[in-house]
């Protein structure tokens, strides 16, 4: 699984919550699974930053991302949003 949140070369505490809350919260195997998305913390819900190329054909998951800085991501519809 991957954990698609926004990394700040500055450092953001929220952001950065990212790296370690995860890891935490949710269990060891499901970072195994390569055909899943985790759009963490963050006002990452938008086209920029999940571009179609880099989610088609996967499960897509929305856990404490918000809307924000640009329209919705194409077929954001068919994904899980928690």
């Amino acid at each position: 699984m991957e954990i698609l949140y926004y990394r700040d070369p500055a450092g953001n505490f929220g952001d950065d919550l990212n790296g370690v809350v995860w890891r935490e919260l949710l269990p060891a195997h499901v970072f195994d699974v390569e055909d899943v998305v985790l759009m963490g913390i963050g006002s990452i819900l938008n086209a920029h930053c999940a571009p179609l190329t880099h989610t088609r054909g996967k499960r897509m998951f929305v856990l404490g991302s918000g809307a924000g800085y640009g329209p919705l991501p194409a077929d954001w519809e068919n994904w899980k949003v928690l």
